[in-house]
C-alpha cells in the first residue's frame, strides 16, 4: 500500500504540475491576445489618421484646381475684354514735332557740351592736384581742389537729372 500511496502522490504532484502549467500557459495566452488588442487598436488609430490626412490633402488639392480654374477663366475673360477694345491710336505730334525734335537735338549738344566740360574740369583738378603735390601745399590747396572737385561732380548729377526730365517736358 505504500507503493501505491508514494504512486498516487506522484501523480498527483504530476497532475499539480501540469495544471500549474497550464495555468501559466493561459496566462501568457491572456497576456498574447491583450497585446494583440492593443496593437489592433494603435493600427485602427494610424489608419483613422492616414484617412483623415488623405482626406485633408484631397480637399486641399480640390481647393488648388478650383483656384486655376479660377485664373484662367478670369484670364480668357481678360483676353476677350482686350481683343474688344479698339486698337490704340498712334500718336500725332503734328505741328509739335519739329519743335520736339529741336529740343532733342538741343538736349543731345548740351550732354556733348557737359561731357566735354567734364572732361576739361577732371583734367583740370588732376592738374590743380600735381601741382599743389609739387608745390608742398597739399593741406590748403588739395583740401580746396577736393571741394572743387566734389562741387562739379554735384551739378554733373544735377545736369543729368535735368537732362532726363527735359524730354518728358518738352514731349508735354
Amino acid at each position: 500500500m505504500a507503493a501505491q500511496g508514494k504512486a498516487i502522490a506522484e501523480r498527483e504532484a504530476a497532475v499539480e504540475g501540469r495544471e500549474a502549467a497550464v495555468l501559466q500557459a493561459q496566462e501568457e495566452v491572456s497576456l498574447s491576445f491583450r497585446a494583440l488588442e492593443e496593437c489592433e487598436q494603435q493600427l485602427v488609430a494610424a489608419s483613422r489618421c492616414q484617412q483623415e490626412e488623405l482626406e485633408r490633402r484631397e480637399r486641399d488639392i480640390a481647393t488648388r484646381e478650383q483656384e486655376v480654374g479660377d485664373v484662367e477663366a478670369r484670364a480668357q475673360e481678360l483676353e476677350q475684354r482686350e481683343r474688344a477694345l479698339p486698337p490704340q491710336p498712334v500718336p500725332h505730334f503734328g505741328e509739335a514735332a519739329p519743335d520736339l525734335e529741336r529740343a532733342r537735338q538741343r538736349i543731345a549738344d548740351l550732354e556733348h557740351m557737359l561731357d566735354l566740360g567734364t572732361k576739361i574740369m577732371a583734367a583740370s583738378v588732376a592738374r590743380l592736384h600735381e601741382a599743389a603735390r609739387e608745390v608742398g601745399c597739399l593741406g590748403g590747396l588739395a583740401s580746396q581742389v577736393d571741394v572743387l572737385a566734389k562741387g562739379i561732380k554735384g551739378v554733373l548729377e544735377e545736369v543729368d537729372e535735368v537732362a532726363k526730365d527735359s524730354p518728358y517736358d518738352l514731349a508735354r
